[in-house]
Formats: C-alpha cells, structure tokens, sequence
C-alpha cells in the first residue's frame, strides 16, 4: 500500500499547484496598462483651432435642457394639485435627464416626474407596443399627446414625458389630465 501513497502524493501535489496557479493568473487584482494616443494639430496660419462643441463632429447627443427647468417645482404642484418639495435631478453617468417632485411624507401622496430626451421617447413606445389609449394634443410643440397619467411632446428633436402620479378618483382624474395638458404646454413653449 505504501508505494500507491508515494504515488498519490506527489501527483496531488502538483495538481493542487496547477489548480493555484490557474486561480492566480489574470484575475481583478490584476494591474491592466492602458495607452491613450492624442494627436494634437494647429491650423496652418497659426491661430489655435477651436475647441470641438460636445456632440458636433464625435457623435455624441447634444446637451438636452435641464428637466427641473422645463418644469419647475411651481408648475410640478399646480399640476398635481398639491405642495410638492424640490426637484430631485437624476440621469445616467451624472447627466440631468430626470427630475422628480414629490409631496412630502406627511401629507396626501402625490409625486411628479419630468424626462428629457430618448428614454421619453421610449416610454411612449412602450405604451403604444401595450395598446394604451392616447389623446393628441393640438397646438402643442410639434407633436404632443397624453394617456393616463402621462404626457409626451417633442419640439424639434427633442422628447419630454411627464408623468403625474396621485391617489385621484375618476373625477380628479379628468382635472389632473387638464392640468396635464397645461404643463405639456408650458414645457413646449420653454423646449429650445
């Protein structure tokens, strides 16, 4: 029995180095190099070359106006019909696409949220895609409609949502999607 241990020994042993080395190789606590190349270029006549505007030549989207103000906190509470706190402004990688305001935790719930840009955009589709029913709005920006709830226009290239959320009965309701069209048409006519 003794040479069949000789045997497993040494062979577990370099198994169980091949398995820790395997672990060890590549893995988060790795260093990784990275290389950035700029080429830099003056014109010709010697005067500086002006600064590239963000989303001009590389691609990138244009600035979208600041969602807090296209609809401000004063709007936001006319149309939820009730005292809302400030704007709470969110967005992806730090940008502001997004503001929310809501009512305090002391009174009647109401919260009202303001999207600029594709993702409004894509909140409509979805709601098309589910068979929601929508009402067009004329005479707003340069398409304009609203569902339960929500409000869509577009002036220009540019989307806004605006979604209204309160504890309403079906009367409230019909006022909140007037007061809804109001705000649709004050965040057109802010739309650069």
């Amino acid at each position: 029995m003794q040479p069949t241990i000789r045997t497993a020994l040494p062979l577990t042993a370099a198994l169980c180095t091949l398995a820790l080395a395997g672990c060890s190789a590549g893995g988060a606590g790795g260093t990784v190099t990275v290389t950035q190349t700029v080429t830099v270029t003056a014109p010709a006549d010697g005067q500086a070359a002006p600064e590239p505007t963000p989303g001009a030549a590389d691609g990138a989207p244009s600035a979208l106006p600041d969602p807090c103000a296209l609809l401000t906190r004063e709007d936001a509470s006319t149309l939820a019909g009730l005292r809302l706190g400030d704007g709470d402004a969110a967005g992806p990688a730090g940008t502001r696409t997004a503001c929310t305001y809501s009512a305090p935790t002391t009174g009647p719930t109401g919260q009202v949220s303001v999207f600029v840009g594709d993702g409004a955009k894509k909140q409509m589709d979805i709601d098309i895609e589910l068979g929601h029913e929508f009402t067009p709005l004329t005479g707003v920006g340069d398409e304009a409609t609203i569902e339960d709830g929500y409000g869509f226009v577009r002036k220009g290239d540019t989307w806004v949502s605006i979604n209204v959320v309160l504890l309403d009965d079906e009367t409230q309701a019909k006022k909140t999607a007037k007061r809804l069209a109001a705000a649709l048409g004050t965040v057109a006519a802010r739309l650069p």
